[in-house]
């Protein structure tokens, strides 16, 4: 008794630590810290990207409409014939469809040259990694905000302007917290292979075909055809912005799917992130 007495004292007087976060994790913690505290550093950095970008041009952003506007009604006669659509309706699902596609596309293709771009500054400044994630993001909703106007009028035009219109909101906020890890993490492999950026363009030139942009999701329903559709997640991404743009309310399924993405992702880049993010420097 007197031997068990000793070793429970024993035990009961050593000091209990608990587990600190690794060095790691507190810079990754940090890094991500920093961007979010410096939003409008980056929300003025985007705008002056953009101001650059149309610098000596008369229309300036005006182009990125007139760009869209050229497709839509270039593409539109033909579709409507050739898919037996109301052309107004399907002048409103294909504007809404490119254009929030091309949201997809820029995203994808300019996350993966986030670093690599910016290999100057990341070689001789303190920056945030993921804070040059959020300048691409913003600067990209700044470009697609161009062609709101062009959404609204289309919407209105075509008499689908109502309530659920108003759903375009949670959608775009949803497409921002799916995007933000994603890129993150696109920019992390490209940094490290190179040969992701020409994967990515071909994957999204493959996806575009199959994703209901030009031609209208509900031909397809018998299965296992229809499983194109709803195995893709680029179409629930698209749908929880577009079903708003055009007057009706995305189905639970999309939410469901959109948020099992941004998990998903938040995961892997969360992941990543910790692990990789020293190394980073060194492979640029």
């Amino acid at each position: 008794m007197e031997k068990r007495s000793k070793n429970f004292d024993r035990i009961a007087q050593k000091k209990v630590y608990f587990a600190k976060p690794s060095k790691d994790n507190m810079m990754a913690l940090l890094d991500v810290l920093n961007a979010l505290d410096n939003m409008k550093l980056y929300t003025r950095r985007a705008w002056n990207e953009i101001k650059l970008k149309y610098s000596r041009s008369v229309l300036g952003p005006l182009w990125e409409v007139a760009t869209t506007v050229a497709f839509v009604f270039g593409f539109a006669l033909l579709g409507s014939i050739i898919f037996n659509e109301n052309r107004t309706q399907y002048v409103a699902y294909l504007t809404a469809g490119i254009i929030y596609w091309q949201f997809f596309v820029v995203n994808l293709n300019e996350a993966s040259n986030a670093f690599i771009a910016n290999t100057s500054e990341i070689n001789t400044q303190s920056v945030s990694y993921f804070g040059i994630i959020v300048n691409i993001l913003l600067r990209n909703i700044m470009i697609m905000a161009h062609n709101l106007p062009l959404l609204i009028g289309v919407a209105y035009f075509t008499g689908n302007f109502g309530w659920n219109t108003l759903l375009f909101i949670p959608g775009m906020l949803t497409l921002v917290l799916v995007f933000l890890p994603i890129n993150l993490l696109v920019a992390m492999i490209t940094a490290r292979y190179r040969d992701t950026k020409y994967a990515i363009s071909m994957i999204m030139q493959f996806l575009f075909y199959f994703t209901p942009i030009f031609w209208p999701a509900d031909r397809i329903t018998t299965y296992p055809e229809r499983l194109l559709i709803e195995l893709n997640p680029f179409y629930h991404l698209l749908e929880v912005v577009r079903a708003p743009s055009l007057g009706k309310a995305p189905d639970l399924e999309n939410y469901l799917v959109s948020l099992g993405i941004f998990v998903t992702f938040t995961i892997l880049s969360s992941l990543a992130f910790v692990r990789f993010r020293k190394r980073l420097v060194y492979w640029l």
